[in-house]
C-alpha cells in the first residue's frame, strides 16, 4: 500500500517538474521571440532613417552646387549662407555618426530623428536663402543689362558726334586749302648777268625751280604756313636728302608717311603770293621730273618737266 503511495507521489513530482520546465521554455521562447521582433523593428526604423538621410544629403549637395555656381560668377554671398552651411555640416556629421553605430539604442534613434528634422529644416532654410540670392542676382543682371545699354547708347552717341566733328573738321580743312595756279617745274641756270634762264638739257641744269601762285583764300587764317614740295626723278624715286632739308609728312587720306624733298615756308596774309622753291641736288639723268605740292597732308597741285 505504501509502495503505491510512493509511486503516486513520484508521478506527481515528475509531472510538476515537467510542467515547470515547459513554463520555463515558454517564457524563454517568449522573451527571445519578443527581443527578435524588437530588433527587427529597430532595423526597419534604422533603414528608413538611413534612406531619408541619403535623400536629404543629395538635396543638400544640389543646393551646394548652386551656391558654387554663384561663387564662380563672383556673386557676393550673404554671411548667413555660410553660417547655415556650417550648421548643416555639423548636423550631417551627427546623423552619420549615429547611423554608423552598430547598436542603435532607442534613445539614439530618437536623437537621430530629432537631428534629422533639424537637418531637413536647415536645408529648407538654405533653399530659401538661395532663392533670395537668385532673385537679387536676376535684378542685378537686369540692372547691369540696362546700364550696358545706356553705356552703348552713350558710346554710339559719342561715336556719331566724333564722326560729325571729323566731317566738319574735314570740311574746314578742305575749305582752308590753297588752290595753286600756274604751277611749274623747270630746269634753270644763272646767266652771267645773274638772271635765271630756263634750260631743257639736264647737264645744263643747275637747279630745278618749282613755282606757283597761291591764290586768295580768306578761310585760311593769316600766319606762318608750311607747304611741302615732293620732286621725283625719271625713275619715279623721291629725291630725298635730309641734310638739304628733306623730311616726311603724314598724308591726310590714309595716315601713311610720305617723304618730301623741300619745305616752303610762307608768311600767309590771305592774299595771292608768287612762290619759288629751288632744288640743286641729284639732277643727274635725262627724263621726266615731277613736282607735287602738299598742304596739311593734302595734294594741292602738281607739274612735270622733261629734261633731255
Amino acid at each position: 500500500m505504501q509502495t503505491k503511495e510512493n509511486d503516486s507521489r513520484s508521478k506527481k513530482s515528475m509531472a510538476a517538474i515537467i510542467i515547470a520546465l515547459l513554463l520555463i521554455i515558454a517564457v524563454t521562447f517568449y522573451f527571445v521571440f519578443s527581443e527578435k521582433r524588437e530588433h527587427l523593428a529597430s532595423m526597419e526604423e534604422r533603414s528608413g532613417l538611413d534612406s531619408s538621410f541619403r535623400s536629404l544629403t543629395d538635396t543638400l549637395n544640389a543646393r551646394n552646387a548652386e551656391i558654387d555656381v554663384y561663387k564662380s560668377k563672383g556673386v557676393h554671398l550673404d554671411s548667413s549662407i555660410s553660417a547655415n552651411q556650417k550648421l548643416l555640416d555639423d548636423e550631417q556629421q551627427q546623423i552619420r555618426s549615429l547611423l554608423h553605430s552598430e547598436k542603435l539604442t532607442v534613445e539614439q534613434l530618437a536623437q537621430a530623428n530629432t537631428t534629422m528634422a533639424a537637418y531637413q529644416a536647415s536645408i529648407s532654410n538654405l533653399q530659401k536663402q538661395i532663392d533670395t540670392l537668385a532673385t537679387a542676382n536676376q535684378q542685378l543682371s537686369a540692372e547691369n543689362d540696362i546700364l550696358i545699354c545706356d553705356i552703348d547708347s552713350v558710346k554710339q552717341a559719342a561715336a556719331q558726334l566724333a564722326e560729325q566733328n571729323r566731317k566738319l573738321a574735314g570740311k574746314v580743312v578742305l575749305g582752308s586749302l590753297l588752290q595753286p595756279a600756274d604751277i611749274k617745274i623747270e630746269g634753270v641756270k644763272k646767266r652771267n648777268n645773274g638772271k635765271e634762264a630756263v634750260v631743257k638739257n639736264f647737264k645744263a641744269t643747275e637747279s630745278l625751280r618749282v613755282s606757283f601762285e597761291t591764290g586768295v583764300n580768306k578761310n585760311l587764317s593769316a600766319g606762318a604756313l608750311a607747304l611741302y614740295v615732293k620732286i621725283t626723278n625719271p625713275k619715279g624715286e623721291t629725291i630725298y636728302l635730309p641734310n638739304y632739308g628733306s623730311g616726311s609728312i603724314q598724308l591726310a587720306k590714309d595716315g601713311s608717311s610720305m617723304q618730301y624733298t623741300r619745305e616752303a615756308d610762307i608768311d600767309w596774309n590771305q592774299t595771292n603770293k608768287k612762290v619759288f622753291v629751288y632744288w640743286t641736288q641729284n639732277i643727274q639723268t635725262a627724263g621726266v621730273y615731277k613736282a607735287e605740292v602738299y598742304q596739311s597732308g593734302y595734294l594741292i597741285g602738281s607739274a612735270q618737266v622733261t629734261l633731255n
